[in-house]
């Protein structure tokens, strides 16, 4: 099928469906076809939900070239194909059939022993963030590489730049930045721990303006219920 015999079967009438681009002699939308496809509905289903529609109004069939382009393409066995998807409160819910479809690999746990960047000057880093981890992880609060990068490189861009800010001033702020913005959440034992363990690691480790902040989420947090960084 010729890619003009393809589009001859769709029609854009402003007396049918708003001039919705439609099957030809059809009310049904070519978007919906698509979302069909796209929602894992083959060619041959598709005509059984929608009688009078036909295959080739759908996908051109398997041994066709379409526009040039093949049905089929063959593909290396050493070519993976893999999918990301970052999950959390904003994110919806993954549908059953997708998880039917796939293969879930959960990335959870950090390793900060294995980061690959530390410095051997980062031995006050790595302890502080370390402490941090502990007492967050417990309530999937923790964080990831990402964040070790950008706490690692304001502590080495603020050294370059002189006297500007001392070497405490300088973490106690980038933590406050970094870290702290995601401490959120209801009120259940686990969050509680949680704020407590990081103000001690805070307090152990002199950074004061961090530690101030997180008991002040952490009585947020017993007088209303719930907190959060942002308010």
């Amino acid at each position: 099928m010729t890619h003009e015999q393809l589009l001859d079967r769709i029609v854009a009438d402003p007396a049918i469906c708003h001039c919705t681009p439609c099957v030809r002699g059809h009310r049904i939308w070519v978007s919906l076809i698509v979302d069909l496809l796209a929602d894992g509905k083959t060619v041959e289903h598709i005509p059984q939900q929608y009688p009078g529609l036909e295959s080739d109004d759908i996908l051109h069939t398997e041994d066709e070239f379409f526009d040039g382009v093949p049905a089929q393409i063959a593909y290396p066995s050493n070519l993976v194909i893999i999918g990301t998807v970052n999950t959390d409160e904003t994110t919806h819910g993954l549908s059953d059939k997708v998880l039917d479809r796939a293969f879930v690999i959960e990335f959870r746990d950090v390793d900060l022993d294995a980061y690959p960047h530390w410095a051997a000057h980062d031995d006050r880093v790595r302890a502080l963030l370390g402490d941090l981890m502990t007492a967050l992880s417990p309530a999937r609060l923790h964080f990831g590489w990402r964040v070790v990068d950008e706490v690692v490189a304001f502590l080495r861009e603020a050294g370059a730049a002189g006297q500007v800010l001392s070497f405490e001033e300088a973490i106690d702020a980038v933590v406050d930045a970094k870290v702290l913005p995601k401490l959120r959440g209801e009120d259940t034992p686990r969050l509680r721990a949680a704020l407590t363990g990081c103000a001690s690691a805070l307090k152990a480790h002199g950074l004061s303006r961090s530690e101030a902040k997180v008991v002040d989420l952490h009585a947020e947090l017993l007088a209303t219920g719930s907190t959060r960084f942002w308010r």
